[in-house]
C-alpha cells in the first residue's frame, strides 16, 4: 500500500493538503474521498483507510480550505460546494482512479458531502452522510426561529482551539477560556458578540438571524441540481442527533428524485457523537441498538455498489424506542392513521387529555422570565459533557415549575406506536409581540418517570392578547408507548441554554373551549405496512 501526503491545487490556485491511500499497483479503483476540517490526521484513525484500500478503494483525506493544513480561509460553508466539485474532478483524473468517486463523513464532514454533491459534479456516484444534515441554517444556527445558543457556544468557539492557522494565540487563548468555562459563557449578556468576537464568521450566522443579512452560501437542497435530480445516498442518523430533522428531510427531498429507489435511511437510538451506542441519557436500549456489526457493513457495500453503476437498493432501518429493536420499512415514514387526543383542563398549568372533544372551557396558563428560564434537559443538543449531556431524560422537576404546563393522559389501555411526527393544535394568547413555544413529547412511566422523548422550539410573531390558532410538530419519532404509561406534552416558553431567551417577561395563555380545542394528533403505525414489524416488549 502507498501513502501520499501532498497539497492539491484547485481553480482558484488554493492548495489543499491530502492524504491519498491506494494499493502500490497501478489498476485503477473507486476513490473514497473524505473533507473536513476537524483535522485529517483525526480520519487516519477513525476510518481505518488501510482497511479501506484492501477492500478496493483508493482513499482521499483532506483539510477543507483554511483549515489545518490547507491554504485560503475558513468560512463555514461558504466554499464547500465548488471546492469539492474541484477535489472530485482531480481524484477522476489521477491515474490509480477509475473515475468513479463516492464521499462520505459524519457532522461538517457530511455537509461538505451534500455541498460537493449540490451541482452533481460529474463522476460523483454516491454520497454517506452520517449524522449530518444537507440544511446548515437550520438546524445549525436556528431552530424554528431560536438562536441554537448552546450549539453555537461549543462548536464555534471549538473550532479557535484548534486547527484555524489564522487565528491568533491570543484569540485562542480566549476562545478556550470561553469554551472551559461554558456555563457561565452562555449566561453572559454579550455571549453572542464574544463568540463572533473569537470566531468572526459566527457575525454572518448572528446577522442572518437576527435579519440584518442575507444568507450568501448554498444550501444543498434549495434549487439545486441535486434537489432536481438526485443522487445515490446512504443516510444514517440517530433520534436524538442535533441534524435528525434534517437528515430525514434530505432523505425524503431526494425520495422524490429520480434516484429516489437508491436511498437508504437508518436512524438508531443515538445521539451525535454516540453513534453505535447502546444507551442514551437516561436510557438503556440493549446489544441489538448498537449496529455496528451491520451498519458500516452496509453502507461500504452501498458505496462499492453505487460505484460500480449497480442497483444499491434502498430501504429504511428505524429504532422504535419502547420496542427495543429495529423496524424494516420499505420507506420512512411507514403509512400511518392519525389519532387525535382533547386537552380537558384540570387546573391552572395542568389538563388530561381525552379521546373525544371536551365541551367546558378554560384556560391553560403559564409565565415566561427571562431571569429564570427552563433549564435544558436532554434532547437534540450538542453541548458540553454532563449535566447538559443529549438524549432522553427524567424531567418530572421540570413539571413542578410555574412556567410549564403538562397535559397529560390517563394510563394507556393499549400499546401506542408512534412513527413520525405528533402534531399540536392549539388557541395561543401571549401578552408579547414575540413568543417561544417550546413542546416536548414525554412518557410518563410506572415507576414515576417523565421521559423525553421528542421536543422542538417554535418562534411565534403574534398580536399581543389576541389570541391566535397555531399549530406546531413536537419532532419526528418512532417509540412504542406500552400499556400502563402516560403520554405527556409540556408547553413552556424557555429552553435555556440549548436556545437562546426572549428578554421580555410575558403570559402566556391556551383557551379551550367548543371550537378551541387543544388537540394532539398523533401519528400511529399498526406495525403491518413495511416488511417487517418491530417486535414488542
Amino acid at each position: 500500500m502507498l501513502v501520499q501526503e501532498q497539497l492539491v491545487r484547485i481553480s482558484d490556485g488554493t492548495l489543499l493538503a491530502t492524504d491519498v491511500f491506494r494499493a502500490a499497483d497501478e489498476r485503477p479503483r473507486p476513490v473514497l474521498l473524505v473533507q473536513t476540517p476537524y483535522g485529517r490526521a483525526g480520519l487516519r484513525q477513525g476510518l481505518d483507510p488501510v482497511s479501506l484500500v484492501r477492500s478496493g478503494w483508493a482513499v482521499v483525506l483532506q483539510d477543507i480550505r483554511g483549515r489545518w493544513d490547507s491554504g485560503g480561509s475558513y468560512r463555514p460553508w461558504h466554499h464547500d460546494a465548488a471546492d469539492g466539485a474541484d477535489v472530485i474532478a482531480w481524484c477522476r483524473d489521477q491515474p490509480w482512479s477509475d473515475g468513479s468517486v463516492v464521499m462520505q463523513g459524519a457532522s461538517y464532514d457530511g455537509i461538505t458531502a451534500w455541498l460537493a454533491a449540490s451541482t452533481l459534479p460529474p463522476g460523483l456516484a454516491a454520497i454517506s452522510p452520517v449524522v449530518s444534515s444537507a440544511d446548515v441554517y437550520d438546524p445549525m444556527i436556528t431552530s424554528g426561529g431560536t438562536l441554537n445558543l448552546g450549539f453555537l457556544a461549543n462548536w464555534g468557539l471549538g473550532h479557535v482551539t484548534v486547527g484555524d492557522p489564522g487565528t491568533s494565540a491570543e484569540v485562542a487563548g480566549r476562545a478556550a477560556d470561553l469554551l472551559a468555562s461554558w456555563e457561565r459563557t452562555v449566561e453572559r449578556a454579550d455571549v453572542v458578540e464574544q463568540i463572533a468576537a473569537c470566531f468572526p464568521p459566527a457575525q454572518e450566522w448572528f446577522g442572518i438571524w437576527r435579519g440584518d443579512e442575507r444568507r450568501t452560501w448554498v444550501e444543498p437542497l434549495e434549487g439545486t441540481p441535486l434537489q432536481r435530480d438526485g443522487l445515490p445516498a446512504f443516510h444514517l442518523t440517530g433520534w436524538f442527533d442535533t441534524f435528525v430533522e434534517g437528515a430525514l428531510r434530505a432523505y425524503s427531498v431526494l425520495r422524490a428524485t429520480p434516484a429516489g429507489g437508491a436511498q437508504r435511511l437508518v436512524v438508531g437510538p443515538w445521539a451525535h457523537a454516540s453513534v453505535f451506542a447502546t444507551s442514551c441519557g437516561d436510557l438503556e436500549f440493549g446489544p441489538r441498538a448498537s449496529g455496528w456489526d451491520r451498519f458500516p457493513g452496509e453502507q461500504q457495500e452501498f458505496l462499492r455498489r453505487a460505484a460500480a453503476g449497480q442497483d444499491t437498493g434502498g430501504g429504511a432501518t428505524i429504532w422504535v424506542i419502547g420496542a427495543q429493536d429495529w423496524a424494516e420499512l420499505d420507506h420512512w415514514p411507514p403509512p400511518t392513521s392519525a389519532t387525535s387526543l382533547y386537552a380537558d383542563l384540570a387546573g391552572r398549568r395542568t389538563a388530561q387529555w381525552r379521546r373525544e372533544p371536551v365541551d367546558s372551557a378554560g384556560r391553560l396558563e403559564w409565565e415566561h422570565d427571562p431571569a429564570r428560564p427552563v433549564p435544558t434537559t436532554g434532547g437534540r443538543i450538542l453541548h458540553p459533557d454532563p449535566p447538559h449531556g443529549p438524549g432522553p431524560r427524567d424531567r418530572g422537576t421540570l413539571h413542578a415549575r410555574d412556567d410549564v404546563a403538562v397535559v397529560t393522559s390517563p394510563a394507556l389501555d393499549a400499546d401506542l406506536l408512534i412513527m413520525g411526527e405528533p402534531e399540536l393544535d392549539l388557541t395561543l394568547t401571549s401578552s408579547t409581540a414575540l413568543t417561544d413555544l417550546h413542546v416536548q413529547l414525554v412518557q410518563r412511566t410506572p415507576d414515576g418517570r417523565a421521559v423525553g422523548l421528542v421536543g422542538r422550539a417554535h418562534r411565534l410573531a403574534l398580536t399581543p392578547h389576541e389570541p391566535t390558532r397555531v399549530r406546531v410538530g413536537l419532532g419526528t419519532i418512532a417509540a412504542l408507548i406500552p400499556a400502563g404509561h402516560e403520554i405527556a406534552v409540556e408547553l413552556a416558553s424557555s429552553n435555556f441554554p440549548a436556545h437562546d431567551v426572549l428578554p421580555e417577561a410575558g403570559s402566556r395563555r391556551v383557551d379551550v373551549a367548543a371550537g378551541r380545542q387543544l388537540r394532539l394528533t398523533l401519528p400511529l403505525w399498526d406495525g403491518r405496512a413495511g416488511r417487517a414489524a418491530p417486535a414488542t416488549p
